[in-house]
């Protein structure tokens, strides 16, 4: 992973993880990206993140394969007063359809469908 900061403003991130699991594949992404770009003026910041997983599989040796996603998400924050956070974000803001594996308690894994678009509002307070 590589991060860089441009003045006091703009940060940025980009990573690229491999693996190769062998026969193991299930829910184990071969190629995963994630990219992060920050910006922040005055008492406003903008975050910006994609992640593109691919060689994706939800089942052993390679079976079942999953198809290639990327998802970005966007969030808006503005400082109210000191340690006072306003803030919005859209996850999946490309409206994308995509699944995941997962494997949860109970014996339920699988492949599950992830939310389109959706919108969260926050307010957040640290002393």
């Amino acid at each position: 992973g590589v991060r860089a900061r441009i003045g006091n403003a703009i940060s940025t991130r980009l990573s690229y993880t491999y693996l190769d699991p062998g026969a193991k594949t299930t829910g184990r992404p071969g190629d995963k990206v994630d990219l992060g770009l920050r910006v922040a003026r005055n008492k406003l910041t903008l975050s910006l993140g994609a992640q593109y997983v691919a060689d994706y599989f939800a089942a052993e040796d390679r079976g079942k394969p999953v198809s290639d996603y990327l998802v970005t998400d966007v969030r808006l924050s503005y400082e109210v007063l000191p340690g006072l956070q306003l803030s919005l974000a859209v996850d999946n803001a490309l409206d994308r359809a995509y699944e995941i594996y997962a494997d949860l308690p109970g014996g339920a894994a699988g492949l599950y469908t992830m939310p389109k678009r959706t919108f969260t509002t926050g307010l957040t307070f640290k002393l």
